[in-house]
């Protein structure tokens, strides 16, 4: 087993990663969760219908209840929030039970959000089941939901117990489901890592072939990245900026086409080029970086230019909805060099113009 401590100003929990974790997941929770307490397993479709009944039977002993969402981005909203909410009052759920966030973003998103507010605060871990949630949302203590106007505008910071990350889990991904966390996973390479996304460069082909001991260690350097970056800065006020290298744009697209045209994956994937081009025309990177990041997205099968389906002014106006525009201004994370990005840069409009102009075309 590896084992990420992640130690913040006032509390610590451990990022466990394993291949075969979740069918040892009543031995963990006596240690992180002992004595006589109620877990709620909360779940999607998918997950119940692929894990649900194993995963169930493997807790056998503990007083353990199944709470299934609807899957997708989409459903990511208050109503589902508070379906959670009647079902944790209903069944006198208290303050020493526990929920369980088994799933990809949105189960942890909303999970996270009721154990955040729920008798203002339960505990929870999480148990994410898809690359994107084991490599970025499942950790960090980010919880939110979408509002019709923005995605994540309503949320929360919230740590978890822990993260329990089986790898395994990634062996019934749907390949769009994989590739598009992967954009994710270059993210880190692109913005901290270089090494990293030398790594991802020589082995992606493995990766995405199925190679456990490639897919371990993937998953296990990304946690490592991002935990370095939460410890800095827990609630997001400086540093932890950059991890939304490829986001303002890339959550633009996934608004705009109401969660369903892109992935998350694959708007961050574009969000990424257009970064890159910023950053050529400001004259922040050499001549080259973006080609290899291109060539590198290409070869994992994601987009990198829009689709022409959105004009150019509906794109500026929900990059303008950003939730990290500050002083009525929104503040880009652009690359210095394939490793290293600078937060709180200023895009003047005419190179946003030229740079959306040429990914519609």
């Amino acid at each position: 087993m590896k084992r990420i401590e992640l130690v913040l100003h006032n509390r610590a929990y451990s990022i466990q990663i394993e291949y075969g974790l979740l069918f040892r997941l009543k031995e963990i929770l006596a240690e992180i969760a002992p004595g006589d307490r109620r877990f709620l397993l909360v779940t999607d479709e998918v997950v119940a219908e692929l894990y649900g009944k194993r995963v169930l039977e493997s807790f056998a002993g503990l007083l353990v209840d199944l709470f299934v969402l609807p899957s997708g981005e989409e459903n990511k909203n208050l109503e589902n929030l508070n379906r959670l909410y009647d079902y944790l009052i209903i069944n006198g759920y208290e303050r020493r039970d526990v929920l369980l966030a088994f799933g990809g973003g949105v189960v942890g998103d909303i999970t996270g959000m009721a154990a955040a507010t729920y008798l203002r605060g339960v505990p929870y871990i999480q148990i994410p089941s898809t690359l994107l949630a084991q490599v970025d949302a499942g950790i960090g203590g980010k919880v939110a939901v979408n509002h019709a106007l923005g995605k994540n505008l309503i949320g929360s910071f919230y740590q978890p117990k822990a993260v329990l990350v089986d790898p395994s889990l990634l062996d019934t991904l749907s390949e769009r489901e994989l590739r598009g966390a992967i954009a994710e996973v270059i993210k880190y390479g692109v913005a901290l890592d270089y090494e990293f996304f030398v790594f991802l460069e020589e082995n992606v082909a493995g990766i995405l072939e199925g190679d456990r001991f490639l897919r371990e260690e993937m998953v296990a350097r990304a946690c490592e990245l991002k935990a370095g970056i939460v410890r800095q800065d827990e609630l997001d006020l400086g540093v932890r900026a950059v991890l939304n290298f490829g986001h303002t744009l890339g959550h633009a697209l996934e608004q705009l086409g109401e969660y369903r045209e892109y992935s998350h994956g694959e708007a961050v994937s574009i969000g990424m080029v257009a970064v890159f081009a910023m950053a050529e025309e400001l004259g922040l990177v050499e001549r080259g970086d973006k080609e290899r990041v291109i060539a590198l997205l290409e070869q994992v099968g994601l987009p990198v230019r829009l689709k022409g389906m959105y004009a150019k002014e509906r794109i500026k106006e929900s990059i303008g909805k950003d939730k990290k525009k500050s002083e009525g201004q929104v503040r880009w994370v652009l690359p210095e060099r394939i490793g290293k990005a600078k937060i709180n840069c200023i895009v003047p409009e005419k190179i946003l113009d030229r740079v959306l102009l040429d990914l519609m075309g």
